[in-house]
């Protein structure tokens, strides 16, 4: 399964159907990993839907604006805890998949 249908699948958004930047609520372009693609990335905990601008902000490219792993990792795990309150984020699983020592 592509980091896209795990995505669309977790929050139940059909093919046709939009979905938003979990940042700023502007219309989503992009599901970002946020600690990387690689061989077992793509699960919920990693992927974070973002705008076109949002993106950018994240691999650092925006002057303005920029988002740490931290900022990411905060802002994906409250959005699963509103629109998805049955889910208990597993920090485990990003803890595994991360190189680096993280603080979540």
């Amino acid at each position: 399964m592509t980091h896209i249908q795990v995505y669309r699948k977790f929050f139940k958004i059909g093919d046709q159907d939009r979905y938003f930047c979990e940042h700023c609520q502007q219309p989503g372009n992009d599901i970002h990993h946020i600690l990387g693609r690689g061989n077992y990335r793509n699960i919920i905990e990693n992927l974070i839907g973002l705008c076109r601008n949002c993106h950018e902000a994240a691999h650092h490219l925006k002057k303005d604006m920029d988002f740490t792993i931290p900022d990411l990792i905060y802002i994906h795990r409250e959005f699963i805890a509103r629109n998805r309150p049955d889910y208990r984020f597993n920090k485990e699983a990003l803890k595994k998949i991360s190189n680096k020592i993280l603080d979540i």
